[in-house]
């Protein structure tokens, strides 16, 4: 993370993991937004065996990019460790963190710059996540607790109803216009404010995959800076739903929230936490 008065105004960073479907897809996205503002790129290859790393070593010598950086690992990190390795090497004055299935439509970085450079003490702001059928995907949530996690995992439409209502917002939040305070953002799409990245610090490494995106947004409400949701800037996310590809995946997922819960000193209940966070109460 640079000061200096030269620093690109973007350090974008992409995680890729057998990425190869998508990860095309996502460099246009950067090469776009590079014809407007500088932007340095970190992909950083979590040993993927598809190779999706050569694909994106034919990319690298793009000119639009103010630098341009592969990262290949022999095995695979997480997401935490990771993003933590590229956060440590950049320069930008704002970090916009992407899955590697995810397209940013024209204007939308413009438009979280904007929210984060306009708005006191914002320290993430999340875009609207579509589907690639033009779908609204929830693109923020509350935070979790132990009752929605069982509840997902009970079969039937009634415990699966109430999971939604206890997890996500009202449903005009997704598809209105209005930009608001949340409890956290999918981190498929993250633009970050160095400034917090300095008080907050880095990804909590102990979390391998999952629910580090709901952790470090909560830390960022811990240390007084604020999560916001900005439905104007619009993101296709192409789902990959990991942690449902191995047993491994969803046993350290599963480990996630657990320490997340432990760490946190909440489970049941989200309200106890509210009452510690410096806003005092629910997003």
């Amino acid at each position: 993370m640079d000061d200096r008065a030269d620093s690109p105004l973007i350090t974008a960073i992409i995680l890729t993991w057998n990425s190869r479907g998508h990860v095309g897809r996502c460099l246009d996205t950067l090469e776009r937004i590079a014809a407007g503002m500088t932007v340095e790129v970190f992909v950083v290859d979590n040993g993927s065996t598809d190779g999706t790393a050569d694909i994106v070593a034919a990319r690298s010598p793009a000119t639009r990019f103010a630098a341009f950086h592969l990262i290949r690992l022999a095995t695979n990190r997480g997401t935490t460790w990771s993003r933590n390795l590229a956060i440590r090497q950049s320069r930008g004055r704002y970090l916009l963190v992407l899955d590697a299935d995810a397209e940013v439509l024209p204007g939308a970085v413009e438009t979280l710059v904007g929210e984060v450079r306009d708005q006191a003490r914002v320290g993430i702001v999340g875009p609207r996540l579509l589907g690639p059928d033009g779908s609204t995907q929830p693109g923020c949530k509350r935070f979790p607790t132990l009752r929605t996690k069982i509840l997902k995992v009970l079969p039937g439409a009634q415990p699966q109803g109430l999971a939604r209502d206890d997890e996500l917002y009202a449903q005009a939040l997704y598809e209105g216009d209005a930009v608001r305070d949340v409890d956290y953002c999918i981190s498929a799409a993250w633009l970050v404010n160095v400034a917090a990245v300095r008080e907050v610090g880095l990804l909590d490494e102990r979390i391998f995959y999952a629910p580090e995106d709901v952790d470090y947004c909560l830390r960022m409400w811990q240390h007084g800076w604020r999560v916001r949701y900005h439905p104007g800037a619009r993101v296709i996310h192409h789902t990959q739903r990991v942690s449902y590809q191995s047993m491994r995946m969803m046993l350290l997922h599963a480990w996630g929230l657990a320490y997340h819960f432990r760490k946190h000193r909440y489970l049941w209940s989200r309200e106890s936490l509210y009452r510690r966070l410096p806003r005092g109460n629910s997003a």
